[in-house]
């Protein structure tokens, strides 16, 4: 099997439970705390670097939630600014 480096990224509320998941499967992980430029939002990168890609991807979809969120964004257009709301 090819080992793979896959780079996961979570909010911060999902990231407490995929790093136990990994720990209860024994999936070496790398956490890297970021912060979201668009919504200023807490971030969390996980490293992994591993041969279980199926196992990992099915980890991250049981512990790790979709969440919208609507953010005020301005676009400028032929020089005008418009503001405009986008669901993230």
């Amino acid at each position: 099997m090819d080992m793979n480096l896959m780079l996961i990224i979570v909010q911060e509320n999902d990231a407490e439970s995929l790093a136990s998941a990994f720990k209860r499967s024994q999936i070496q992980a790398t956490r890297i705390d970021a912060k979201g430029l668009v919504s200023s939002r807490k971030l969390n990168v996980f490293l992994v670097g591993t041969e279980r890609t199926d196992e990992v991807l099915q980890l991250v979809s049981s512990n790790c939630k979709e969440r919208a969120m609507e953010i005020e964004a301005v676009s400028y257009t032929h020089l005008r600014a418009h503001e405009t709301g986008r669901n993230l």
